[in-house]
């Protein structure tokens, strides 16, 4: 296990979802620049996580899945482990493959590909654990892959199969 730097300094981590079933990857950037694995890595994520999403606080990382529901994590800022959040995975629409966080921290999305929905969430600040909002899954007209926020206008940004579709 490589020395890390003194509490005072900065430490780096990376994350990467592996579709190949590895789950979600930590690495820790060495002052040369070099990737070294964290404690735990590869974390648990469901077979073939799609993409990663870190929110504002730098606290808890979610990760969508083709078909696991989302993954939530606490992350070590000391050491980069992840811990899973209690309740995770979240359940979802099928197919959650990107999740978009509110500037606030308050709310996370998830296009869902293979539901042909978006599943919206309130986030427990405290936990990072996700509870469904009340009018969640909302059914969409088409094959939503990817979602955006835009946090300056308050707008979502959907990218489906052949359009773009906007939601405020």
């Amino acid at each position: 296990m490589p020395k890390l730097p003194r509490a005072s300094g900065v430490t780096d981590f990376m994350y990467t979802a592996n579709s190949g079933g590895s789950g979600v990857m930590g690495f820790w950037i060495g002052r040369d620049r070099k990737l070294t694995a964290v404690r735990g890595s590869p974390f648990a994520a469901g077979m073939d996580a799609t993409s990663l999403t870190l929110d504002r606080s730098g606290r808890h990382l979610y990760t969508g899945t083709w078909n696991d529901g989302i993954f939530a994590y606490s992350l070590d800022s000391r050491s980069g482990t992840l811990r899973p959040v209690r309740g995770s995975p979240f359940k979802t629409g099928e197919g959650p493959t990107t999740i978009a966080i509110s500037a606030d921290d308050q709310y996370a999305y998830a296009a869902n590909v293979n539901g042909e929905n978006v599943t919206g969430y309130r986030i427990d600040a405290a936990s990072g654990a996700l509870k469904p909002l009340p009018w969640s899954p909302f059914s969409f007209p088409d094959t939503p892959y990817r979602i955006a926020l835009n946090q300056k206008r308050n707008l979502a940004y959907v990218v489906s199969r052949g359009s773009l579709w906007t939601f405020d």
